[in-house]
């Protein structure tokens, strides 16, 4: 389970909609493997389609753009791209990324990561 002190940061634990011109939003929250052993922290803005998603896990802390394809019944979807990393790595595999936002769950391809929402 995620650390609840580590989650009451506003930047990482909160999901967030904050109205924008174009009635979007932005959503942050952070969303964790069964195991534990991985995170991921989700920034979106909804309006412009676009976002990143910082995973970490014992030795990767890396960073991925997304790109936001649809927007429809409480799902969003989108590719995920390798930007950077912390940690050495120089490229990565883009993956499809979908956040449930009705069963706080954050799908890397179709592996299942709890958000805390």
């Amino acid at each position: 389970m995620m650390n609840r002190t580590t989650l009451s940061s506003p930047l990482v634990a909160l999901l967030m909609f904050l109205p924008t011109a174009a009635s979007g939003a932005v959503i942050q929250t952070a969303c964790e493997s069964a195991s534990g052993s991985s995170t991921y922290v989700l920034a979106f803005d909804t309006t412009k389609r676009e976002g990143l998603i910082r995973y970490r896990n014992k030795s990767q802390d890396i960073l991925y753009k997304v790109r936001i394809n649809a927007i429809a019944d409480g799902i969003i979807q989108g590719t995920a791209t390798f930007a950077k990393s912390k940690t050495g790595e120089t490229k990565g595999d883009p993956f499809r990324m979908r956040l449930n936002l009705k069963t706080f769950t954050l799908y890397d391809n179709d592996n299942p990561r709890k958000c805390d929402l």
